[in-house]
């Protein structure tokens, strides 16, 4: 893909803003905990999928159990458990774009107790394939809620609880949001620092997932940063920061410093760098060729980020990139 981006930028002669796609990269991640807890799969479907599947005419739905009650899953989601429940909540009233998405909302709910006390119902376990990871995460969810129903050894039950976890602390607010490119690398950075944290509930997830997502920071790039502006969860705090910054490389005269794609950090940097940094420390002298694109004026940077809406230059700027999609 990078070569073919490539070859079109020498044909137009000239840059193209890289959208990179993060529904890719989050099952990417999501992939490379699978593999830690469960090893890789090459067959079709997995032992315990198919066996979870061809089990599930004799589990009694309405003898699940909501995760919130086993005290070491409760330690488990504490410190994510409010915010992540009441993002869940909220996308309950929003449409979702496929069924799968929105069983994948009200299964976390349940795990974390905040689903309905009555008539719950779920899907048939259905086709697996290798291509559509969020059934990986509908099945373990799934497993796990049903535990007593279906049996298990003690290394998959412990594979799965870990897993689940994973999903819900991190993973499905995550999903959710990942078609929004405007909060990109908001998002981005708070997963980055959430997945250093959880160090503290699951030291090896912590490690596959940094490592995996570190090689997939597009969106904290020089020029993509530049979407923060628009972010309505970026404060204004924040966004002055910014905007001091790119002010500061507006009267550049020597030669821009060589584009960067792609944000890259060891992981052996990753937990100092990312303890304290914030979203103005990726703004570089870069940044500026995202105004250029669009052929739009850097002026509203002079003004309080709360004039900014009734700037037209803004706006124009923020129509488009409210129309853009990962």
């Amino acid at each position: 893909m990078k070569g073919a981006c490539t070859l079109l930028e020498k044909q137009l002669g000239k840059s193209l803003l890289y959208l990179a796609c993060r529904h890719h990269i989050l099952e990417v991640v999501l992939r490379s905990v699978f593999e830690y807890k469960i090893g890789s799969t090459t067959a079709p479907q997995p032992d315990i999928f198919k066996r979870f599947q061809i089990h599930w005419p004799n589990i009694g739905q309405s003898k699940y159990i909501e995760e919130v009650q086993d005290d070491s899953v409760k330690k488990s989601v504490k410190e994510f458990e409010k915010e992540v429940s009441e993002f869940l909540l909220f996308q309950l009233t929003e449409k979702q774009p496929r069924d799968d998405y929105l069983e994948l909302i009200k299964l976390c709910l349940i795990f974390l107790g905040k689903g309905p006390s009555h008539n719950v119902s779920f899907n048939t376990p259905g086709a697996y394939h290798h291509t559509r990871w969020m059934a990986k995460a509908i099945y373990s969810l799934k497993m796990f809620i049903f535990r007593e129903q279906f049996s298990m050894s003690e290394e998959e039950f412990s594979s799965l609880k870990a897993i689940c976890l994973f999903i819900v602390n991190l993973y499905v607010k995550m999903w959710c949001q990942a078609s929004n490119a405007i909060s990109a690398p908001s998002n981005d950075l708070q997963l980055v620092q959430n997945v250093i944290k959880y160090r503290r509930i699951d030291q090896g997830v912590s490690e596959k997932v940094l490592g995996k997502y570190l090689l997939h920071l597009w969106y904290l790039n020089p020029e993509l940063i530049c979407l923060s502006l628009f972010d309505k969860n970026v404060s204004n705090k924040i966004k002055r920061k910014m905007a001091k910054k790119f002010l500061s490389y507006t009267n550049l005269t020597e030669e821009r410093s060589s584009r960067i794609m792609r944000v890259q950090v060891s992981e052996n940097e990753a937990v100092n760098l990312f303890k304290n940094i914030s979203l103005q420390n990726f703004v570089s002298d870069q940044s500026l060729a995202f105004f250029e694109y669009f052929k739009v004026k850097t002026d509203f940077l002079t003004e309080d980020p709360k004039k900014w809406s009734e700037n037209k230059d803004f706006l124009k700027l923020q129509s488009f990139v409210r129309s853009m999609k990962e």
